[in-house]
């Protein structure tokens, strides 16, 4: 897996679904904005971080099923990303300053003082991404695309990575001093 490009597409996009399960097991998405993604090879480590009201809907059905996936797409340029994973509430007010961005005030308008505020941490048990040439890029491609209904890319113009990070499972809430 590239560690480095799947950072550079996160990074790059920042906004995400967040699927959660809720309590009657059907799927819920929301967007989200990152707050931080941690992507290493030795150890293998992935993690996606995410400010969250610990009140909200978001965080009740995570403590009832930790399972999350979390996609990133970026249609115009065909870059799309998937991960899946197991989620926890962490209360670490270090770390929510550290991760903290002025647009954030947008969903937390006390700020740092905010008592509910916590982070979502998504601890990523697999990673995919797609990188194909985007036929909004070529406008050529585009309209055969749009006449045939079907997208003729070559594969030298597709990329896919794939990989099962076997992060340890995560149930609950964890709170750090």
């Amino acid at each position: 897996m590239d560690y480095a490009r799947l950072k550079q597409l996160v990074d790059e996009i920042s906004v995400a679904m967040l699927t959660t399960v809720e309590p009657d097991g059907t799927l819920r998405s929301r967007p989200m904005r990152t707050a931080s993604c941690i992507f290493s090879e030795e150890p293998i480590k992935s993690e996606l971080w995410f400010l969250i009201n610990e009140n909200s809907p978001k965080a009740n059905e995570v403590m009832n099923d930790p399972r999350a996936s979390v996609t990133y797409s970026d249609a115009v340029h065909g870059h799309f990303v998937s991960f899946s994973g197991g989620c926890e509430l962490v209360h670490d007010s270090t770390r929510i300053e550290k991760f903290w961005r002025p647009e954030f005030e947008a969903w937390f308008p006390k700020g740092l003082k905010d008592p509910d505020l916590a982070l979502l941490r998504v601890s990523v048990e697999r990673a995919e991404f797609w990188e194909v040439a985007s036929p909004r890029a070529n406008p050529v491609r585009r309209a055969i695309g749009l006449m045939s209904r079907r997208q003729h890319l070559p594969e030298s113009q597709k990329r896919h990575e794939r990989a099962d990070l076997n992060a340890p499972k995560v149930v609950g809430t964890r709170k750090v001093s």
